[in-house]
């Protein structure tokens, strides 16, 4: 019968069936890993922690693990390469042990001695290990996590009256004509008025929508006040008597109306600044007048607490959306009547803000008198001042910081502690406020991860470079010491050509069976010898 042709194809073309497929996909499989790793620190770079269900580090170090097999399959058959190049091209049998130790159980001094190829072998077999040992601690340490405040808009419900009724508040006892002689509504302002002095927290209702899942902060509709302010400024002198009994602080408010025009409330702030060594200052008077109106509060919600940010109020001014005149606070406004909110901040400023310093000047030096303390709270100490004549200052050690805001501010605050009880449950503001919420984040450092891409890198390609002239050799090749002991031509495998794979020597050499023999041939020795003595005897 005629042989069958085998049909040429790739998978028995010469240079395919001695390519040392293992290797191959081994250095593929470091590829892999390598590109992957890169690919999850790269995508996971802002993203969120709790996102991901399995940590990007848990899958870096899946990587490493793998990455490290697949390392050794590639750097054991690129020894094995070396070794077959070697023994084809012909060298010492020394030579073949140390590149197959390649450096192996601190064996690289003995390696580096022995010659140029096992040196080679050995020197970058060497610097592979470290550089898949470097490789995978510098790709972990690229990720990290930080606390990122991510901001999103959130709709925030809150009750808050944009007016205050007149009467609310308190009514008249017998008419303007008398100065702040009204009857306070107890029941309502006393509680407020607590929470405004002791700068009390509010909180929000415990109903969906009133709470924020983190930090809003937002502008709300409510009752409160728009305001003019002017100022004027004048040298005033300590160091005599003729200024004695002027005022060098006040706080002062007053009820005014233009005629037919809608009432206003007058707050006048004076204080002293800028004393110089000869006892002259700079006596500064802020007036700002006081109107009704509905305001946009600058808020800030953290769960149910809320926070009145007051800087900003009197860093700019709130944002008026409509004004109104109340009757009750008008100055004919008659007995009995309900008062409005001008008249009460009046009364509210009256007993607890007002002041009026009044400055003295005896035996040489200058001092202050004053009823209230809120004189007190803006004096300047000298020994928080500092100043390079202090000592020509002694004669008149004082002067105040600037009032008018914290004095607007703090109004500010009660009407709107006000407007929240005036609307509970029956005036709803919605508004849109930013949300702050701190977010754990992944990031990505890119200096860790181009220095573990680089040496990661190297490694792989100094595995493929020990795998460089697989095509020069015959078979595919191992270290397997049945393959060693046909090359050199051993009696058990006298059977197998010495070009034979190490699947065709298994396929050969299957049945026979081999055993040490050094023990039995020891044995065999000893006993000669003492035969030997014996006959001789």
């Amino acid at each position: 019968m005629a042989e069958i042709q085998r049909q040429a194809t790739l998978s028995n073309s010469p240079l395919f069936r001695k390519t040392p497929w293992p290797g191959v996909a081994a250095v593929l499989g470091m590829a892999t890993c390598l590109i992957a790793s890169a690919v999850v620190i790269g995508i996971s770079h802002n993203d969120t922690v709790a996102s991901w269900r399995v940590p990007p580090a848990v899958l870096l170090a899946v990587l490493a693990a793998a990455s490290n097999i697949v390392f050794n399959t590639a750097l054991a058959t690129g020894i094995a390469v070396r070794f077959w190049l070697c023994a084809a091209r012909g060298v010492k049998l020394s030579q073949l042990h140390y590149i197959w130790d390649h450096g192996r159980v601190l064996g690289i001094g003995s390696a580096v001695r022995a010659g140029p190829p096992a040196r080679t072998v050995a020197l970058v077999a060497l610097l592979a290990n470290v550089m898949q040992f470097v490789g995978a601690p510098l790709l972990q340490r690229s990720v990290y996590q930080v606390v990122e405040y991510r901001m999103s808009n959130q709709i925030i419900s809150m009750d808050l009256a944009s007016q205050i009724p007149d009467g609310w508040f308190g009514t008249w006892e017998d008419g303007a004509a008398t100065r702040n002689r009204v009857n306070s509504n107890l029941g309502r302002v006393l509680p407020i008025m607590q929470q405004w002095w002791r700068n009390s927290s509010v909180t929000t209702h415990y109903r969906e929508g009133y709470r924020c899942d983190g930090t809003c902060s937002g502008w709300v509709r409510g009752a409160g006040f728009a305001y003019q302010c002017w100022s004027a400024e004048r040298r005033f002198e300590l160091a005599t008597n003729a200024t004695d009994g002027e005022s060098v602080f006040l706080i002062y408010t007053t009820p005014s109306q233009n005629g037919t025009g809608p009432p206003f409330l007058r707050l006048i702030s004076r204080y002293l600044e800028n004393v110089d060594g000869g006892c002259v200052g700079t006596l500064r008077e802020d007036t700002c007048d006081l109107e009704p109106a509905t305001v946009e509060y600058p808020v800030t919600i953290q769960n149910h607490t809320i926070y009145l940010r007051g800087e900003e109020l009197t860093a700019s001014k709130p944002r008026v959306i409509s004004q109104y005149s109340s009757s009750g606070d008008s100055i004919n406004a008659p007995s009995n009547s309900g008062i409005g909110p001008l008249t009460f901040l009046n009364v509210l400023a009256y007993t607890r803000v007002t002041d009026n310093a009044t400055k003295v000047f005896e035996d040489g030096t200058a001092s202050y008198y004053a009823p209230g303390m809120t004189s007190d709270i803006f004096f300047v100490s000298r020994a928080n001042k500092d100043d390079k004549d202090a000592g020509s200052k002694a004669r008149c050690p004082f002067e105040w910081s600037r009032p008018t805001e914290y004095v607007i501010s703090t109004l500010y605050d009660f009407m709107f502690r006000s407007a929240l009880q005036v609307g509970n449950g029956t005036e709803t503001q919605t508004f849109t406020a930013d949300l702050t919420v701190p977010t754990l984040v992944f990031r990505s450092d890119a200096r860790y991860l181009v220095a573990g891409l680089v040496v990661t890198a190297g490694g792989l390609g100094l595995v493929a470079l020990l795998m460089w002239g697989w095509w020069r050799l015959e078979r595919p090749v191992t270290l397997s010491p049945l393959e060693t002991a046909n090359a050199m031509g051993a009696p058990i495998l006298r059977e197998v050509e010495r070009s034979a794979t190490i699947s065709e020597i298994l396929a050969k050499a299957w049945h026979l069976e081999f055993k040490l023999r050094e023990a039995e041939a020891e044995a065999e020795v000893q006993t000669s010898a003492t035969v030997t003595g014996v006959e001789k005897t």
